[in-house]
């Protein structure tokens, strides 16, 4: 169903069900599963061994190899490219790169040549290309973990006389003590800190240090995301050695034992999606773990067959879901990168076609490659009604989730190379979010997208976002086109998405019905405006269409008397963010 207005504006509905299938084909590009993640060998700095401690959400990795002469050189690998880090110089000359932040400043501990006889580890920073000796606590002796992007660092170094250790803060050139003794490992984006002091975890924030609450046994804490949430192990019975790992936020503590066949296990890294890694142990081995949505996976049974790798440790997780650490590669101990798939390779307006911002209520269009990372079922599964009436967010096993909301996005197609979504509403006033497939106990590597308030594209009926529009002439019924023009003066029907939020608000997944009272369905909350061939045209109608999805707006459009006849340029406007100008409507 659509609405309809004569020049005179006396609404009438037509029946336009073979108009909704049609435009819900062009919502719809046809196009089954593998491994869930490809391994990279991040190779050396000319020795045979190499090991990866940290990543970035910019794939940049830092580590520490061994060098043609034995000795332990820091690294940063970024697209497939191994680098070296600067030292701080001494007789050894050994450093080990160890945290590393979204604008590529390095951490870690270098060697040190404190006297003629004696060699030391300080705490360094590398950035710009320089290093930087961060000193230590009074003792002689200090390490690096991790750096936030405000550059504050955290680590632990040797206090004076005793020289035990004690987890410090290094900020605005100041290296703080944090505890009487322990260790800080990781900081996140608000300067929350976590470690051990004392044998317990501690969560340091807001200038107050606290063992974490609720947490049963000692042991440490490894890894903290921007949400606050916390991993690390525990020991929970003094008799034995072993340790089982725990995911920790506001008190609450959810801890998971190891793979079978091990008897300990650790959290070492936790990403905003929750996704955290780390190892299970015993007496005779060690593996990796993966610990997502309350189940623990093996990532060796995640990596290609036969691909030569036994993952050992991973270490860290970025919010791309790729994993770093190290494993046994054809013999050799190698720093490893494992990149999850599906991998996604472009999210557009499906309207338009174009890659950019996203508005809420916008129908998104995500690509991958069907034959190597497919993101659906191999027969494509077209939109389908839920609980409610509303349009089902899953399709052929195919979810869409958009973060940090949680929300999953209604689905109008789902196949191996491609998914429709609906961005749900409710990432309205967000400045960012992640998108993140999930098919078949896979999740893709997650997408950062910024959010607009509006981002027009107007549907065409080749489904390319360029050529002869979507649109209907003035009875409702005909298709518009060359060889069936609206006269000038006549009124054109067109549909489009990336209006925005509306008033009253968009509800995700709903079917648009018609109102007894005005609005007859939701408008824009943001102003419309339409080009014809550049001439400002008459918006008659403006509100979500009628039988569709919420996010389909429909504009019943006036062309202008002075329009010149032929196939001419449409162009339309909303909050002032304008569509393509390769849309056409033909006039006569």
């Amino acid at each position: 169903m659509m609405v309809q207005f004569e020049r005179k504006q006396e609404a009438r509905k037509p029946t336009v069900a073979l108009w909704f299938i049609s435009l819900q084909v062009l919502l719809v590009v046809q196009c089954a599963a593998q491994q869930n993640y490809a391994v990279t060998d991040l190779g050396t700095a000319g020795g045979a061994q190499s090991f990866a401690w940290a990543t970035n959400n910019a794939g940049q990795v830092v580590g520490y190899s061994l060098g043609s002469n034995g000795n332990s050189v820091p690294f940063v690998w970024q697209s497939g490219v191994l680098s070296r880090v600067g030292t701080l110089g001494g007789t050894a000359a050994q450093s080990w790169a160890l945290g590393v932040n979204n604008s590529g400043s390095v951490v870690g501990q270098a060697s040190y040549n404190g006297s003629a006889s004696a060699s030391y580890t300080h705490a360094f920073l590398w950035s710009g290309g320089a290093s930087k000796d961060l000193g230590t606590l009074g003792g002689v002796n200090s390490t690096a973990t991790g750096i936030n992007d405000s550059g504050d660092v955290v680590g632990f170094a040797n206090l004076s006389g005793d020289g035990s250790a004690a987890p410090f803060l290094y900020s605005n050139g100041n290296m703080i003590q944090l505890a009487g003794n322990g260790d800080a490992w990781a900081i996140n984006s608000s300067s929350q800190i976590v470690g051990d002091s004392g044998g317990l975890p501690f969560l340091y924030a807001n200038g107050q240090l606290k063992t974490l609450a609720n947490l049963v046994g000692t042991g440490s804490a490894y890894g903290i995301n921007d949400s606050g949430t916390v991993v690390g192990e525990v020991q929970q019975n003094p008799r034995f050695a072993e340790t089982v790992g725990f995911v920790w936020n506001g008190g609450s503590a959810t801890y998971f034992a190891p793979l079978p066949g091990y008897t300990s296990c650790s959290a070492s890294g936790i990403n905003q999606a929750g996704q955290v890694v780390g190892t299970s142990q015993s007496a005779t081995g060690i593996s990796a773990m993966l610990f997502a949505e309350g189940v623990v996976y093996d990532l060796n049974s995640l990596i290609p067959p036969n691909s030569g790798w036994v993952i050992q440790q991973p270490t860290g997780i970025n919010n791309l879901g790729q994993i770093v650490g190290g494993g046994i590669h054809n013999g050799q101990y190698r720093a490893f990168l494992l990149t999850p798939s599906p991998l996604v390779v472009g999210v557009t307006n499906a309207a338009s076609g174009q890659s950019g911002p996203i508005a809420p209520g916008e129908i998104i269009s995500i690509f991958a490659n069907a034959a190597a990372d497919p993101i659906g079922p191999a027969v494509g599964v077209g939109l389908q009604l839920g609980a409610g009436g509303r349009v089902s967010t899953s399709l052929g096993g195919v979810q869409v989730v958009f973060l940090p909301t949680g929300v999953y996005a209604p689905l109008t197609y789902a196949g191996a190379g491609q998914i429709n979504a609906v961005v749900p509403y409710e990432i309205a006033g967000l400045s960012n979010v992640t998108l993140q497939i999930q098919y078949q106990q896979q999740v893709s590597i997650p997408i950062n997208l910024a959010v607009v308030a509006t981002a027009p594209g107007i549907f065409t009926l080749n489904g390319t976002g360029a050529g002869q529009g979507a649109i209907l002439n003035h009875d409702g019924v005909t298709v518009n086109g060359p060889t069936q023009p609206e006269p000038r003066g006549g009124t054109v029907v067109l549909f489009l998405t990336g209006e925005g939020q509306t008033s009253p608000a968009g509800a995700s997944g709903a079917i648009t019905v018609v109102s007894p009272t005005p609005p007859l369905t939701p408008a824009p909350i943001a102003s419309v405006a339409v080009l014809i061939n550049g001439q400002s045209a008459t918006v008659a109608f403006a509100g979500e269409a009628p039988g569709f999805i919420s996010g389909v707006l429909q504009l019943n459009v006036i062309i202008p008397l002075t329009i010149s006849p032929g196939t001419v340029p449409i162009q339309v406007s909303v909050g002032g963010k304008s569509s393509p100008n390769v849309v056409t409507v033909s006039v006569k």
